[in-house]
């Protein structure tokens, strides 16, 4: 199998997940309207609990897969449902106008406090939980060598983490928060499209 392939489509895919405005955003940006220390602070601490949650998924996979394969194909299907459930979500809300999204920054913190709400917001963030249920078993292979899943937790990791800091920067210029929120009916689009897509291939390919 073509793991390289395996980890550039996860990849990307996280990318787009980052990409899509959400409690993440809103607290990296937040604190980078702050101050650019601060965003950057609270970008690793986003980064961190993606890679928490990329060990809780990938762990619980493993433990899955060493104790029942129908448990594994149960959990197939019920995150297969859901990519689709939460696709059709982002497509249907392309409908609303779109709506401006409120970086109000909050009071100062030091680079420590930044950390942990990046953090914390990331850990209690109700999609992260699902997507660790759903996505995981949706894209590693059964019979992956163990590197791979090492390497999954780490690409996870690295672009939540790459994504988040350089939003970061970025957004410490005020104006350009507004030139993102410009693309965001098309990141919906595009991550809504995929969402959906993948969910039907799970329910085809079992």
């Amino acid at each position: 199998m073509d793991y390289a392939g395996h980890l550039a489509f996860v990849g990307g895919f996280v990318l787009l997940g980052c990409a899509s405005p959400g409690p993440n955003f809103l607290v990296v940006t937040s604190h980078a309207l702050a101050s650019r220390r601060e965003g950057l602070f609270a970008a690793l601490g986003v980064g961190a609990a993606a890679l928490t949650w990329a060990l809780i998924g990938v762990a619980g996979l493993a433990l899955v897969l060493a104790r029942t394969s129908w448990l594994y194909e149960a959990i197939r299907l019920v995150g297969a449902v859901y990519l689709i459930w939460l696709g059709s979500r982002l497509l249907w809300g392309l409908r609303r106008a779109g709506g401006d999204v409120r970086t109000v920054a909050p009071s100062p913190a030091s680079p420590q406090g930044a950390w942990v709400r990046g953090y914390l917001t990331s850990l209690t963030n109700p999609k992260a939980l699902a997507f660790a249920a759903s996505f995981y078993p949706a894209v590693l292979p059964a019979a992956a060598p163990a590197w791979v899943y090492v390497a999954t937790v780490a690409v996870v990791a690295g672009v939540s983490s790459a994504w988040h800091l350089g939003l970061a920067l970025t957004l410490s210029a005020k104006p350009m928060g507004q030139l993102y929120l410009r693309g965001r009916r098309v990141l919906d689009a595009v991550m809504g499209t995929l969402l959906v897509a993948l969910g039907i291939k799970l329910v085809a390919d079992r």
